[in-house]
């Protein structure tokens, strides 16, 4: 009631002011909200100047318009006549009615009121305020992606409390594209604002159009000059601002490349331009207090960091805002040397309401300019930057002593305090014997262009950052790469440090992987390809071995002779015999993950009923069900489940295309439905074609479901623009999802009628046709998906995007023309979807999901395989829910090509071994395995097979990854689900491209990994030859005696519950999984692990930690996601743990307010809350120093052995010190640690 009370004043105190403010202006003059349905747009003001403004307004009349104007707003000046724009674009076959005047001659700084007037007498009204020419203060809004704008009504009222000299539109006023001419009304006819206060425009992605150019470029290019198109700069005061158009880099290249091809010429000159042309703006303004740099794109795009960031930071710009993501950043330049000098700023989308913010209030005076990020009328952050940047103050300064070893980090700490009136990027700058180098939160460079390490808290892009008079302390390491006596100096602390020799050590570096033979890795091999760097770190020459590591266990080792200093590059290959998730690495790189496919299953076939072969294949396990007319039906649960139609590569779409979907989506909270898939994406596809929708043209066709409820459809074409896609028409309620209802979904295109959608035959969306002129891209070799994509950015060489997105419902057809059909064609089909309809000639794909059209069964014929006697056995391994089954049938022939002989075998589920003494004779044996799925109304059953062995004689083959299973042939409802299909993905496959060393092959033992790195732990110099031979290494040899967590891992190396890995490192500063930390919480616990515990083949956990895991969840320690997944390979968080040692001690509460202490409680899962209250409660759980919790970031391998430790075993000693760690007291392990 408080809180509800609070709001309550906060709106009334917003809407007084809002009053004050219209009190100033006379009544009359207030913006005429009965304005005729003569006025389309506006009047709306543009390109403020200190003696000029401009006013434009749209009519649906060509007629002549009159305008009057004055400070007075009861006596107006003589009434001019305003002839609209003869060279405005057509729009619905008819010219636009546009029309534009400047005020000129003005008073600067003063209010003018201004009237429209249509020729039949109806009148619009607003006023407007010159910029003054020495203001004392500056104020401006900034606002992005306003889109369809629901916050239109908040955000009206609080430019009229704010009062700023203009807005800055950072782009994206449409829901749609910018050739959706009627959309600009989303933000044109928004509120009062529009007509009283000007607006300067950056172009987004969604606007850029012959529209956008006439409702806004034309003006601000003939106002402010344009030496590139789209780009435009003004100064008030003494404050410069640069507006750029973004999109030739940040869409159009960003298009070409990662659809596989390049950017055209005329693109590639335009980014040439815009870059040169900033570069020179900002040259030309480096005496102005601030610069501030708007465009759409934000410093998180590649393509914006690649061509923008660069030039800004050298050009000094102190901000940059943008939009684009709807997410709202903050980021400081990744130059250690630049710091919070450029401070780059991301706004929130202002299209629906978040409480992350929607628009930005900037406040420009006496040096400093105070930004404050806004959500429906309340300050949600506040960003302050001055000046004078990167004001700090060190003390506390702690730098390492010596003698080290040459190229050895020492680790320097000190408490940095920033002293200026702005915001300021945490650095430590050391000074290396002249040479200066940088600990940058995380990151540490020394050349100034930082190098990425593990993510810091605060700014988007890993920096950690301090308000005015704040401070914190930061550690970190810098390398001293030479002999001799180094003299390192922070601040006014210097230390001399001898660095000395260090015999020839071996590091391991830039791991790259590649499945097959081919150029690019292939995902379904099992061939592995490994490559790393050897670097010989030390000052004499030696002889590396480098040693290839398969889940921590030595494979293949080969030696290398480096000179000090020298880099080769060593490979391993690999043969995988069984499918699964594995760790590689080289030496003590770092390890990657690999995933070889494996099983093969029952996967029902949907017949083209277009007589085109097209047939579809069900993946996961849909129900089954009805339609309102009885009709067969298939039911997708939005997770795993969806239809995939190979490209059989017998159609190509050149002008039009149509795309039909019937689907009854459910009933859910929200206008959408992208809240029912666990990845939470929306454009949730009812159909496409291509390799990723939702960003970029990588498709030929989609047709999605948006989170605001209408559906987009899209046309992908082969060039840098490229996407041309359109919406439901969001003005109209009638358009859009109907949810509990089946719908008769549609899309069709061509180029000469545009773009059209309908909904159960009603008309919901149009677009014009384009205006450009391209092939279509067709994606050939791409498949058609019914309630799948991939999403987000295209990974080029993978063929997906980074994501997928799901759709949640039920599908009782769908159908794909190579033409566009028209209203009444559409209609047709409507009225009979039973039948062929109209252009059924141009059908390429037609699935109809009776059960009379769906194959349940299938085969799959292994390669033939040639043997010396009779088969003896078929060893097994499969899953047969329910009323599947698979059938074994033994094939036997003389020449391998003709069958003589077989015999069938039914398989149970599980692991095993049919006898085959007597099924038969012959020089070749195959197996053809029938699958039979059983699809149903509650529980669909799919079975699955893993592995085959037969054993005949001495021969022995066997079947074990997909590789092996693609030897042979699949018919009818079978197939092979692919495990990436469901991955989440952050890169593209690594650039296995380069020369390669030989090596010498040596023979392989656990101590074989690295020649010399035993020789890093002395300083002495000794001589060292290929010969050398290697000691078994002391587990936790790669601790350092200085790393704050030694003595506790020392401890617990010496008890027992930590061995170490295959080679003796502990790894401190590795994130921890969590079946790494179950295990290592079980064993201090005295909990044994669960004997022949078994996982779900999709839980992401490993075979070896399946023991501890199930003793883990019966005792209560773990629960599991909502499928009852472990997710033991998953990095633990910090919530995870404390919640972990929570249940371990049965605390818990339910009173959440003690959670209130941590500034980002709201962070907190909800699955964690009453465990941390819990020890909140207790006084046992405390935050960072800056009252965070910060309960979501992974915490590291020392940080959790050290808390273990602490609470577990040290009970009588009370909160151990350990930097940055949240800590349970100690007192609450008493019970369990008996």
């Amino acid at each position: 009631m408080r809180a509800r009370n609070q709001h309550l004043k906060r709106l009334l105190s917003l809407l007084l002011t809002v009053a004050m403010v219209l009190t100033m202006i006379p009544a009359a003059f207030a913006a005429d909200t009965t304005t005729s349905s003569g006025f389309v747009i506006g009047p709306y003001l543009l390109a403020p100047k200190t003696t000029s403004m401009v006013a434009v307004w749209e009519t649906s009349g060509s007629e002549p318009t009159t305008i009057r104007f004055g400070t007075d707003a009861d006596t107006l000046g003589e009434a001019v006549t305003v002839e609209r724009d003869p060279e405005a674009p057509d729009y619905g076959g008819a010219q636009t009615n546009i029309f534009r005047y400047k005020f000129s001659d003005l008073t600067p700084g003063t209010r003018y009121y201004y009237e429209v007037a249509l020729a039949d007498g109806e009148v619009s009204r607003g006023t407007f305020r010159t910029l003054e020419e020495n203001p004392t203060e500056i104020r401006y809004i900034s606002i992005t992606d306003t889109h369809k704008f629901d916050t239109k009504s908040t955000f009206d009222a609080a430019v009229a409390a704010y009062d700023p000299a203009f807005i800055i539109h950072g782009g994206d006023m449409v829901e749609g594209t910018g050739t959706q001419k009627e959309q600009y009304a989303f933000w044109f006819n928004s509120g009062e604002f529009i007509h009283n206060y000007p607006v300067v425009y950056a172009c987004g992605n969604h606007d850029f159009s012959d529209y956008f150019d006439m409702y806004v470029i034309d003006t601000q290019t003939e106002e402010y000059g344009s030496v590139v198109e789209g780009n435009i700069s003004f100064d008030y005061g003494d404050v410069h601002f640069d507006l750029m158009d973004s999109n030739p880099w940040a869409l159009f290249q960003m298009n070409a490349e990662t659809s596989g091809g390049q950017m055209d010429a005329a693109t590639a000159q335009k980014i040439e331009q815009s870059v040169q042309w900033l570069k020179d703006d900002l040259a030309q303004n480096q005496d102005k207090e601030f610069r501030i740099l708007v465009m759409h794109h934000p410093i998180s795009d590649p393509y914006t960091k690649m061509h923008i960031a660069s030039v800004a930071e050298k050009g000094h710009v102190d901000m940059m805002l943008a939009g684009h993501t709807h997410s709202y950043a903050r980021a400081v330049s990744d130059d250690p040397t630049v710091g919070a000098g450029t401070i780059y700023l991301t706004h929130q989308d202002s299209r629906a309401v978040s409480a992350k913010g929607s628009y930005m209030t900037h406040t420009i005076k006496d040096g400093v300019l105070t930004t404050q990020n806004m959500a429906e009328g309340q300050v949600v952050g506040t960003t302050v930057t001055a000046v004078d940047k990167q004001q700090l103050a060190y003390s506390n300064i702690s730098i390492q002593s010596g003698p080290v070893l040459c190229n050895s980090e020492i680790e320097i700490s000190a408490t940095i305090t920033n002293t200026g009136k702005g915001l300021a990027a945490a650095v430590i700058p050391v000074d290396d014997n002249g040479t200066m180098k940088y600990i940058y939160g995380d990151l540490e460079s020394e050349s100034g262009l930082a190098t990425s390490g593990e993510p810091v808290r605060v700014e988007s892009n890993g920096v950690k950052t301090l308000d005015p008079g704040e401070s914190i302390e930061l550690s970190g390491t810098v390398t001293l790469s030479e002999i001799g006596k180094h003299t390192v100096k922070v601040a006014d602390v210097s230390k001399d440090i001898d660095v000395t020799f260090r015999p020839a050590t071996f590091s391991y570096t830039n791991v790259r992987t590649k499945l097959g033979n081919g150029e690019i890795s292939d995902i379904n091999s099992d061939l592995l390809n490994i490559k790393a760097d050897v670097t010989n770190i030390g000052n004499e020459n030696g002889t590396a071995t480098a040693t290839l590591y398969i889940d921590d266990q030595a494979i293949e080792s080969k030696q290398y002779t480096l000179e000090a200093g020298e880099v080769k590059t060593c490979e391993f290959t690999y043969q995988f015999e069984q499918a699964g998730e594995f760790t590689v690495r080289i030496g003590d790189s770092e390890p990657e993950t690999i995933y070889i496919e494996g099983s093969i299953q029952g996967m029902p076939m949907v017949v083209d009923q277009s007589g085109m072969g097209n047939n579809g294949y069900l993946h996961g396990e849909p129900t089954i069900g009805t339609d309102d007319n009885g009709n067969g039906t298939i039911i997708l649960d939005g997770d795993k489940d969806y239809v995939e139609i190979p490209d059989n590569q017998n159609f190509v779409i050149d002008d039009g295309i149509t795309g039909m979907v019937w689907a009854k989506l459910p009933v859910s909270e929200g206008t959408g439905i992208d809240t029912l898939t666990p990845t939470g994406r929306d454009h949730n596809p009812l159909m496409t074609k291509g390799v990723s929708i939702g960003w970029g043209t990588n498709y030929l066709y989609r047709m999605a479901v948006r989170a605001t409820g209408k559906v987009t459809v899209g046309i992908g074409f082969d060039n840098d623009n490229g996407e041309f896609f359109w919406n439901d028409d969001d003005a109209d309620p009638n358009a859009g999802i109907k949810k509990g209802e089946w719908v008769q979904y549609v899309g069709g295109f061509d180029r000469t009628t545009g773009g059209d959608s309908y909904q159960n035959k009603y008309h919901s969306g149009h677009i014009d046709a384009p205006a450009f002129d391209s092939e279509i891209k067709n994606w050939p070799g791409a498949s058609t998906y019914i309630g799948f994509s991939y999403t987000g950015a295209l990974l080029t060489n993978r063929g997906r995007g980074v994501d997928r997105t799901m759709l949640a419902g039920e599908i009782s057809q769908a159908r794909m023309y190579q033409s566009k059909l028209t209203e009444a064609e559409v209609a047709a089909v409507a009225d009979d979807p039973k039948a062929a309809g109209p252009k059924s000639e141009d059908l390429v794909l037609w699935l109809d999901f009776d059960p009379e059209n769906i194959v349940q069964t299938g085969t799959h014929t292994t390669e033939w395989v040639a043997v010396a006697s009779a088969p003896e056995s078929l060893a097994y391994q499969a899953d047969i829910p329910g009323e599947s089954a698979i059938q074994a049938t033994i094939e036997f022939s003389k020449d391998g090509k003709t069958v003589s002989g077989s015999k069938t075998y039914e398989l149970a589920n599980g692991e095993g071994t049919i006898d085959l003494t007597g099924a038969g004779e012959g020089s070749y044996v195959r197996i053809v395995t029938k699958f039979t799925s059983d699809l149903g109304t509650e529980q669909t059953d799919i079975p699955v097979l893993h592995t085959y062995t037969l054993k005949a004689g001495e021969t022995t083959a066997a079947w074990n990854t997909y590789a092996d299973w693609m030897k042979g042939t699949f018919a009818d409802g079978a197939g092979h689900q692919s495990s990436d299909a469901y991955r989440a993905l952050s890169e593209d496959f690594d650039d296995y491209t380069g020369e390669v060393d030989e090596g010498t092959p040596v023979e392989t033992t656990e101590q074989t990994e690295t020649a010399s790195e035993t020789a890093a732990e002395t300083t002495e110099t000794t001589e060292t030859t290929p010969e050398t031979t290697e000691q078994p290494k002391t587990p936790g040899w790669d601790v350092d005696d200085i790393h704050w967590a030694a003595e506790t891992i020392r401890d617990l190396l010496a008890a027992g519950v930590l061995e170490g890995d295959a080679d003796g490192r502990v790894r401190p500063d590795d994130k921890i999984t969590r079946e790494e930390m179950i295990w290592v919480m079980n064993t201090m616990l005295g909990i044994e692990p669960v004997a022949d515990a078994k996982l779900d083949q999709n839980d992401r956990s490993s075979d070896w930690a399946a023991g501890a895991l199930a003793a883990a969840k019966n005792a209560g320690i773990l629960q599991g996601d909502e499928f009852g997944h472990l997710c033991g390979s998953d990095y633990a968080t910090r919530a995870e743990i404390i919640t972990m040692i929570a249940r371990a001690c049965a605390v818990s509460s339910d009173d959440l307010s003690v959670l209130d202490q941590f500034t980002d409680a709201a962070d907190i899962p909800d699955w964690a809350l009453e465990a941390l209250a819990g020890m909140a409660s207790q006084g046992s759980l405390s935050g960072y120093t800056d009252g965070t919790l910060q309960p979501n970031d992974p915490i590291t391998r020392a940080e959790a052995f050290t808390l273990m430790y602490e609470t577990i075993t040290k009970n009588e000693q009370g909160q151990a010190v350990m930097p940055d760690l949240v800590f349970v007291s100690p007192a609450f392990f008493t019970a369990a640690a008996r």
